[in-house]
């Protein structure tokens, strides 16, 4: 029974310039998403990214996790300005969307800006 496993497969490509990415994880602990999830063991869940690069200091991200056991879909769009080499603001949202049932039922929409500091 492959829901007592964890197991991940994944492909990613790069499409005029933005790094797509699909993968499909499954999460027999129910610990993967931490906090949002409710520890539901035996979920399978489905990734979806695009990153781009517009200049060298302007960054863009969007991804997306949906559970196929139900439950809303995670949208998590990032925004990233690196205005100096080693320092970057970033501002990002995390909003379920749809239903309340299943595994990401439970969870509650946030929004938050960062700074970034790398040494």
């Amino acid at each position: 029974n492959l829901d007592l496993f964890d197991w991940v497969a994944a492909v990613s490509t790069l499409i005029d310039k933005t790094k797509v990415s699909l993968q499909g994880l499954q999460d027999s602990t129910g610990e993967v998403l931490g906090p949002w999830m409710g520890s539901v063991p035996g979920v399978f869940y489905l990734f979806a990214s695009a990153q781009r690069d517009f200049t060298a200091q302007w960054q863009a991200e969007a991804d997306g996790v949906k559970s196929l056991n139900g439950g809303p879909f995670l949208f998590w769009p990032k925004i990233s300005w690196a205005f100096e080499p080693d320092l970057k603001l970033r501002f990002q949202a995390q909003l379920f969307l749809g239903g309340t049932d299943g595994p990401l039922g439970n969870a509650q929409s946030q929004t938050g800006l960062s700074v970034d500091y790398s040494f």
